[in-house]
């Protein structure tokens, strides 16, 4: 059941990315604001309860990106839709380069983040026979 939070996110982006083709200077209200904002999000929460699910790791990063999407509700009926995914994309960019810096541990600088990708990487070519 969690993979279909991740699935319907995929399908409200591109419902909000039609709504932008459509009308990309005007704001977007109800239905589209939901979803320019919302698929997004879905997306990222879903991730999250993902990976908890199977590892147990919990990504406080993507939960915050999440919750600042949410919270662009009031300023995203005022923009056009095109500033409103520009603002989106700025936002999950800004997510991407938090997460791939390295962090700091005791001390010493852990690159978890990086490794993990690398392992996962290797691990689904192992599975396809690459």
């Amino acid at each position: 059941m969690v993979f279909c939070l991740g699935v319907a996110g995929i399908i409200a982006v591109a419902v909000g990315d039609d709504l932008l083709i459509a009308e990309p200077g005007q704001a977007a209200h109800g239905v589209g604001l939901a979803v320019v904002l919302g698929g997004p999000a879905l997306i990222l929460v879903g991730q999250r309860l993902f990976r908890m699910r199977v590892t147990g790791a919990s990504n406080a990063k993507r939960l915050a990106v999440a919750g600042l999407l949410v919270l662009l509700a009031p300023v995203g009926a005022h923009v056009s839709a095109l500033a409103l995914s520009a603002m989106v994309g700025a936002l999950l960019i800004g997510l991407a380069l938090w997460e791939s810096r390295p962090t700091r541990i005791g001390g010493a600088v852990s690159t978890a983040p990086a490794q993990q990708a690398t392992a996962e990487t290797a691990g689904s070519s192992a599975a396809f026979g690459a």
